[in-house]
């Protein structure tokens, strides 16, 4: 138990690193400042029993890894010895609470390593206060930088795991199970908050990792314990990328068959029943657009008042968000084309249909906007989800505009009202789907083949080393 003058001591302390957060993204402070408060930041995470002041901190390091970009490499650094310290002393306890996730906790620098890498990919200056459709137009961001954001978190996943698997091969005999604890931590925390919607950056960290284990990192190093090891680990997340696949593709969310339903066939939607738990009995709501039916409960409207205010399904109310963007960033392209050739003219004057995938993504950060904190993370893992969708779209270069509308909707048409609220648990279904469009889960393929092909040049050496969890493989079946 805290004593009263420790407890004062510590809020204060809160206080105080809440106040440099501020400062940072006001005054650009000296290299010296920086290190130093970053140095001072990380000692917190050595001390049991403060993860208030460790939360604080979190937020300290990550503006300054987002603002000071010439210090990520020694932050980088600075994580990785945090990591070792932690595990020696055998303080890698799991204090981070996950939001809305009963039972369910990371390490605290696990949440720092994810949280620097959604920090990585640094969003606009004009976009980080209130804004407008006026802001984004004269935003002037270029249209490639979304993707070198995304670039930017690659580099620093790839410098943090870089760095971990040296370390772990050139470790002595007696440091070895150590040097494996460390990346099992992590890779099992990983795992944790992969799919959760605040998390974006997890997908991205092990898909890094599993590319470098794929290589003279792992499957291809001479050194037989880590080829094991490496074995070790891409079985276990191959195991979870196929778990994923198998209960995403049983998944009846009604949201997700816009996904699935390609013509958008609207003879399918469902008439007198709730389309959520597909009863007929009680309904009494039904959305005004596509006049799908919902029960109150299942749709969390709790008064006969929301039922009133709220009467347009988060499918439709996303559309409409979209669809206006949309016409705002093509009227945009009009004004520009009057000033341009007419073959610009031509190019621009074709406009895009709001597509399926678009809406649910929409949906899913309507959510974190609604429910999420109100804070430099949240709107971090906002921008981190749209840099990583604009890298995945092929015309995205030509319509970055309308991304960046995308990040900041609900503020830029805050006279549209608002949907029906999205539970916590849709939210989460929502993230699985959308997560195996990315490169990650769609690697599951390559890295088994790879696997089945190192298990089979060198069964015999992988049978004497008796240190192989086949329980992977054998959930993969």
């Amino acid at each position: 138990r805290v004593s009263a003058s420790i407890y004062s001591a510590v809020q204060k302390l809160c206080l105080i690193l809440g106040f440099l957060k501020e400062l940072l993204t006001t005054v650009r402070l000296s290299d010296s400042c920086i290190l130093q408060l970053a140095k001072t930041c990380f000692t917190t995470f050595l001390v049991d029993n403060m993860q208030l002041l460790q939360l604080k901190a979190i937020g300290v390091i990550c503006m300054v890894f987002s603002s000071y970009t010439q210090h990520r490499s020694y932050l980088v650094d600075e994580t990785l010895n945090l990591v070792r310290k932690l595990q020696f002393s055998k303080n890698a306890i799991r204090t981070y609470h996950l939001a809305d996730e009963e039972q369910k906790q990371i390490q605290m620098i696990t949440a720092l390593l994810v949280h620097l890498v959604q920090f990585s990919a640094n969003v606009p200056d004009s976009l980080k206060g209130t804004v407008n459709w006026s802001t984004i137009i004269d935003a002037s961001v270029d249209a490639n930088y979304p993707i070198n954001c995304h670039e930017a978190a690659t580099e620093a996943c790839c410098l943090f795991w870089t760095n971990v698997l040296q370390r772990f091969t050139a470790a002595k005999s007696q440091d070895v199970p150590e040097a494996k604890g460390i990346i099992e931590n992590l890779v099992q925390d990983l795992l944790t908050v992969l799919n959760l919607p605040e998390y974006p950056a997890a997908a991205p960290i092990l898909e890094v990792l599993c590319v470098l284990l794929l290589q003279n990192a792992g499957l291809k190093s001479k050194d037989t314990s880590a080829r094991c090891f490496a074995i070790d680990l891409l079985g276990g997340i191959a195991s979870r990328l196929k778990r994923d696949s198998v209960i995403c593709s049983k998944e009846k969310l009604w949201i997700l068959q816009e996904l699935t339903d390609a013509e958008n066939d609207s003879s399918k939607i469902l008439k007198n029943k709730c389309c959520v738990c597909l009863g007929g009995r009680g309904i009494n709501m039904a959305c005004d657009v596509c006049g799908r039916c919902f029960h109150p409960d299942c749709m969390g409207a709790g008064s006969q008042e929301n039922l009133q205010r709220d009467s347009v399904c988060p499918l439709c109310f996303c559309k409409q968000q979209l669809s206006v963007l949309q016409s705002y960033y093509e009227l945009e392209n009009k004004e520009k084309g009057k000033r341009a050739s007419t073959a610009h003219k031509k190019k621009t004057a074709i406009p895009d249909e709001v597509t399926a995938v678009d809406t649910v993504q929409q949906i899913l950060l309507n959510y974190l906007q609604e429910a999420g904190p109100q804070d430099d993370g949240n709107l971090f893992s906002r921008w981190f989800y749209l840099c990583m969708w604009y890298k995945e779209d092929i015309s995205s270069q030509e319509k970055i505009i309308y991304y960046l509308a995308r990040l900041k909707s609900k503020e830029i048409l805050r006279d549209s009202g608002s949907g029906l609220a999205l539970s916590r648990d849709w939210a989460k279904k929502i993230c699985l789907a959308l997560g195996q469009k990315n490169s990650f889960s769609r690697g599951f393929d390559k890295i088994l083949s790879l696997l089945l092909v190192c298990i089979a040049s060198r069964c015999l050496i992988l049978i004497r080393c008796c240190g192989i969890n086949t329980q992977c493989f054998i959930r993969l079946a």
